[in-house]
């Protein structure tokens, strides 16, 4: 037992490496801390991102976030546990010793075995030699320096872990730096689980319609339009509560930052709010209303006494409220609205003008009826403006045409002789005027004016005219101008026309024509150059008709041979109808030529009886030609031609038809020669009255000198 004590009061002590194991068990101490403190770090690094990103984008409930904050603090006490708490404690001999080997093995676990043999406790030391121990302890001494904390601990994985903690912190402290505000927001909401609101990332203004309630007419459109002033959001929706539903509907983009939707056809009232990304408008409540408008009008119209319209019947009203009248009608309307009114206003818009001309107030009568009057006066269109008992008014009401008739002035017509005319100054000139208007023809009468060679006015009258019931709205009258009688000579003119008034004073006039009074000689020279066309145009239409003889000749020569007429003969008898017809219209006209000398040589007394008489009787035979004979040819042509197609037509059926064009030629001559032989000696007696005129102007000379 002495012995024993003496071997450990002799056993060596390894103070060298007892001290190089200590260095190294600070140094895995300090670098276990420090990657302690690391993952603290870096667990409030994700706590504070992942934190902040979701709920800045998702907006998280309290209760999400509360789940944020316990995640943090349990893996900061994880890390706690686990990391930092081993690190604070320190650890035996014998650890340290077994880091050093695993660290450096070259050691050969020289270095346990000499904590172990020198510990006091150790059992193995009681079984081994002293010189042994001593030995073991030596070598281990002696080795004391080659221990490497460094190897047994380096501080890279430190150094990694602490740079990204580091780099985490520094992050979270830059964005921190940048919006501080966002960083207070955070720390109050994820750590502090205040209710406190982010800031918006995008900021939507509804520029349409303006207010948060709106008012509008069942069945009009509404157009929301929004302007996001902050923020690019992926999509603007509108989110409409109807009576029958919810519906979302994205808005349609304008420009860069203008977005548009259009409920169409409104007929219910809703609400709707606009949303984009994290910004949503409030509700805006749109109230769907019944306009207030003209459900029923009627009309009554008296008419001005002029008209000689009765007024409209009150049991049979105008019912769409239209009118077209004469100007100066008296319009009696009643209407009735739709809805109840507060108030109700007439407007008269006349044609051409933005503005009213007419804006008076109207009074609501029992049930909502309103009545009124005004009188036409111009075209235009009137309107009525109501507000309901609501409040709401109609936009574009209802315009009601106004169509203002004015009273036109009649119509007056010459119809004979409808042309100005030479006369004498023994002239009866007969005049027949028509007249119209659209109300009735009061009364009427044929103006005049006597003009001098000068240009200037002598005299000037009218005759009234009668033979038509006043109030007519058509009529006649005749009338004749006795122009000796209202002054005229010869070298003068007489101007007239027609005028006809209405009830309305209204008057109309015709044409204005004239007569110029010349000598009866000039009057009968006139006559005989009108016979002489007249001779000339017989001429050549005696022409004509030889050239239709001679064609319908060859005609019956070259079909002489064959049976029948053929489709190309039946054209040459549609030439030859067409020519005929030519000659029948120039004997009317020649005709007519010859009754208007007649006329004017009766109407102005000049020319003998005789004279008279057998123009009148040319007259009637170029009148007869041109109306049976002529005629009577085309209608054989007509009948024949008709007959080809159908039937077998011998050609000698021709001969009576040219025997008729023939006689007709014969007969156009006779009168040209008559006409030819009355022409010269009428220019035979002319120039005799023209030498017995001088011999009497010269002896009136004559007598005139010896007088003085």
């Amino acid at each position: 037992m002495h012995r024993a004590m003496q071997d450990e009061v002799r056993r060596p002590v390894p103070e060298r490496t007892l001290a190089a194991l200590a260095r190294v068990g600070r140094r895995v101490r300090r670098i276990r801390v420090v990657r302690a403190i690391a993952c603290a770090c870096l667990v409030v690094a994700a706590f504070a991102a992942g934190s902040f990103a979701a709920d800045y984008v998702l907006r998280l409930p309290a209760g999400a976030r509360a789940i944020f904050l316990l995640g943090a603090v349990g893996g900061l006490a994880a890390v706690g546990v686990r990391r930092l708490v081993p690190a604070l404690r320190a650890g035996t001999r014998e650890d340290e010793a077994r880091a050093v080997e695993r660290a450096q093995p070259e050691f050969q676990e020289l270095l346990i075995s000499a904590v172990q043999l020198s510990g006091r406790d150790s059992l193995a030391a009681r079984y081994v030699s002293g010189t042994l121990v001593e030995d073991v302890i030596r070598r281990a001494e002696s080795r004391a320096e080659a221990i490497a904390p460094a190897r047994v601990a380096p501080a890279r994985e430190a150094a990694s872990i602490t740079a990204g903690a580091i780099a985490a912190l520094a992050a979270l402290a830059i964005g921190a730096a940048l919006r501080p505000d966002l960083a207070r927001i955070w720390l109050a909401r994820d750590v502090g689980l205040a209710s406190v609101p982010w800031p918006k990332r995008v900021s939507l203004r509804i520029v349409e319609p303006a207010g948060t309630a709106v008012r509008i007419a069942r069945g009009d459109d509404l157009g929301v339009v929004v302007e996001i002033e902050r923020g690019s959001p992926p999509a603007v929706e509108i989110v409409a509560e109807f009576p029958e539903g919810t519906a979302v509907e994205s808005m349609a983009r304008l420009g860069e930052s203008t977005y548009r939707k259009v409920f169409a056809n409104v007929t219910s009232s809703f609400s709707f709010r606009v949303e984009a990304d994290d910004d949503r408008s409030g509700w805006i409540e749109v109230e769907a209303l019944v306009r207030p408008r003209i459900e029923s009008i009627a009309i009554l119209c008296r008419y001005p006494p002029y008209t000689g319209i009765p007024p409209t019947d009150p049991a049979q009203p105008i019912p769409h409220g239209h009118v077209k009248a004469p100007v100066g009608t008296e319009v009696a309307w009643t209407a009735r609205a739709n809805l109840p009114l507060a108030s109700a206003r007439f407007l008269f818009f006349p044609e051409g003008r933005a503005d009213a001309s007419i804006d008076e107030p109207v009074a609501i009568g029992e049930g909502g009826t309103l009545a009124g009057r005004f009188t036409v006066a111009t075209s235009g269109a009137y309107s009525f403006a109501l507000v309901s008992e609501s409040g709401f008014s109609h936009g574009e009401p209802v315009r009601y045409r106004v169509d203002a008739v004015p009273d036109a002035a009649p119509v007056a017509r010459i119809l004979q002789p409808g042309a100005n005319e030479e006369v004498t100054a023994r002239a009866q000139v007969a005049v027949e005027a028509a007249f119209s208007d659209d109300y009735g023809v009061v009364s009427a009468r044929l103006s005049w004016e006597i003009i001098r060679d000068d240009g200037a006015q002598a005299k000037a009258g009218a005759i009234p005219l009668a033979g038509f019931e006043s109030g007519a709205r058509t009529a006649k009258a005749e009338s004749a101008i006795d122009v000796g009688s209202l002054g005229a000579v010869a070298g003068s003119g007489l101007r007239y026309f027609a005028e006809a008034e209405d009830a309305g004073k209204n008057v109309g006039r015709s044409e204005v024509y004239r007569l110029t009074v010349v000598s009866p000689e000039d009057l009968y020279r006139l006559a005989q150059d009108l016979l002489v066309q007249v001779r000339e145009e017989l001429k050549e239409t005696g022409r004509l008709q030889d050239r239709i003889l001679s064609d319908g000749q060859e005609l019956m020569r070259t079909t002489g041979r064959n049976p029948r007429l053929t489709e190309e003969d039946a054209g040459a008898l549609v030439r030859a109808r067409i020519d005929q017809r030519k000659v029948s219209d120039r004997l009317d006209r020649a005709g007519r030529t010859l009754e208007r000398i007649l006329d004017k040589l009766r109407s102005n007394r000049v020319g003998e009886l005789d004279e008279i008489a057998w123009i009148q009787g040319i007259a009637s035979e170029v009148r007869a030609l041109g109306a049976d004979r002529s005629p009577e040819i085309d209608r054989r042509l007509a009948a024949i031609r008709e007959r080809i197609p159908s039937e077998s037509v011998p050609p000698s059926e021709l001969a009576g038809v040219s025997a008729l064009q023939k006689a007709l030629r014969d007969e156009i001559r006779d009168i040209v020669e008559r006409l030819e032989g009355w022409g010269d000696l009428a220019t035979i007696l002319r120039r005799i009255r023209d030498l017995i005129s001088i011999e009497r102007e010269v002896q009136q000379g004559t007598l005139d000198l010896l007088r003085r």
